[in-house]
């Protein structure tokens, strides 16, 4: 069974017409096209679109990626509902490039600030109005995330390139070449050297703990918590030097 292709003049959809048919009915806009011949089509009937049918349409156009004429599409469903929800939703859709409406919710944005949206759960009916709200929840919580882990992120870097990240790094380098050193010396009297390679040993421990918390890859709550460690360790160096 062969088929050509036609546009409707009503609504810009593609019909497929079986080859050797008289008419078609428009799926989108429930318009009656004729055909004419195989490169044509004309409406003859005055069929005016519903809003459902122009919902519909819309949604297929986001799904097809065509963003811009999905918005002419929901702009003519709030000509005829200005209270649309769901066309406010799809309106939400096509500005953000997102083809179907679930995907909102991997969004990594705040959906709340977004004024056809805040319609869409506006005007809803009630399970709409549920719905959308967790589509929001969803893309806030993604949201919210990305943002600590840009900010967490932010923080490693400069720490790693400034002062303190490579100062700590560089004393942690030191105690742990003590701590070999005097393991390699003390290997024939390992009791003159045991309480000297501790204290390197627990220095070095220290300044890498503190070292990864200010690249936030140990998380705390407080930006200079990686502070303590490095104190406890300068601290040791005195009982180091005492013991020697």
């Amino acid at each position: 069974m062969k088929y050509i292709a036609v546009q409707c003049p009503q609504c810009g959809a593609t019909l497929h017409f079986e080859k050797g048919s008289k008419q078609s009915v428009c799926e989108y806009c429930s318009s009656t096209i004729a055909a004419v011949d195989e490169n044509a089509a004309q409406t003859v009937t005055d069929g005016i679109p519903t809003k459902d049918a122009l919902l519909g349409r819309a949604f297929v156009l986001l799904a097809d990626g065509n963003f811009p004429a999905a918005a002419k599409e929901l702009d003519k469903v709030l000509e005829l509902d200005p209270g649309c929800a769901m066309a406010y939703a799809g309106k939400t859709m096509a500005v953000r490039g997102v083809r179907k409406l679930p995907n909102l919710a991997g969004l990594s944005a705040s959906l709340s600030d977004d004024s056809n949206f805040s319609r869409a759960i506006a005007y809803g009916n009630e399970s709409e109005r549920r719905y959308f709200s967790s589509l929001a929840l969803q893309a806030k919580h993604r949201f919210d995330g990305q943002q600590a882990a840009d900010e967490t992120g932010a923080a490693g870097r400069e720490f790693r390139s400034g002062v303190p990240g490579a100062v700590i790094l560089i004393f942690a380098v030191i105690c742990l070449i003590f701590f070999i050193g005097g393991f390699m010396k003390g290997s024939g009297d390992a009791g003159s050297y045991l309480l000297p390679g501790i204290i390197s040993f627990a220095q070095f421990a220290l300044l890498l703990v503190s070292w990864l918390m200010g690249n936030r890859i140990i998380r705390t709550k407080n930006d200079r918590t990686f502070l303590i460690p490095a104190i406890i360790a300068a601290v040791l160096v005195v009982p180091f030097f005492l013991v020697r």
